[in-house]
């Protein structure tokens, strides 16, 4: 509750930086042809749900479930694994915290540089993101064997957490810049919000009741 009251004050802040923010390029000349060719602004909603878009759209839809599903449940449900589930074997409550809020601030801090090593590669977004969909794939079984361990051995478990959360901030680092680029610009946020909004709310919420 605490982390959600302190996001409050963030609402003002996204509203001064929204009303001084400059417009981007491409919506400046997307808005200039549109008023020279004398077309009225079509409604992004409706435009965005026609035919053509549909593949982007179940692309950006999969991308987030297959994100919104290993966030939740390596950043929330993995702490109630050790710390409740393991029997002889659980982890201190507060110990587990710890544990967990180490191993979120370093999937935070990753994303700036997995972010710039995107922006160099040669369709780095593309590239990073298989990188850590493939990562996950392979190693999550042995990592969370590891994790499983509890508190037999402090080291297997922080070292099973983190290992998933680095495979996670590999493939999360570029994804919004990728899903960004499926839609062209005058569909870009509606698209992205219906996919995106869509993906969480079916399997985000689940996703900790169908783990336990």
């Amino acid at each position: 509750r605490l982390g959600f009251a302190l996001g409050i004050p963030l609402i003002a802040f996204a509203s001064v930086i929204r009303r001084y923010l400059h417009e981007s390029p491409a919506f400046l000349h997307m808005q200039q042809q549109k008023a020279l060719q004398g077309k009225a602004a079509k409604t992004p909603l409706s435009e965005v749900l026609q035919l053509k878009y549909l593949p982007s759209l179940l692309l950006v839809f999969l991308v987030t479930a297959l994100w919104c599903l290993g966030i939740w449940t390596v950043q929330a449900w993995l702490r109630v694994y050790y710390t409740d589930d393991l029997g002889s074997r659980n982890v201190p409550q507060e110990v587990g915290y710890y544990i967990n809020t180490s191993a979120i601030l370093l999937g935070a801090l990753l994303f700036v540089p997995l972010g710039y090593l995107s922006d160099y590669l040669h369709n780095g977004q593309f590239r990073v993101m298989l990188a850590g969909a493939v990562f996950c794939a392979a190693t999550t079984p042995l990592l969370t064997q590891l994790v499983s361990k509890g508190s037999e051995s402090y080291g297997a478990l922080v070292l099973g957490q983190y290992a998933m959360m680095v495979g996670l901030s590999v493939f999360g680092a570029p994804m919004t810049t990728w899903m960004v680029g499926r839609f062209p610009t005058s569909v870009q946020y509606s698209g992205l919000a219906i996919a995106y909004n869509a993906a969480q709310a079916i399997f985000a919420g689940p996703a900790l009741v169908v783990a336990t």
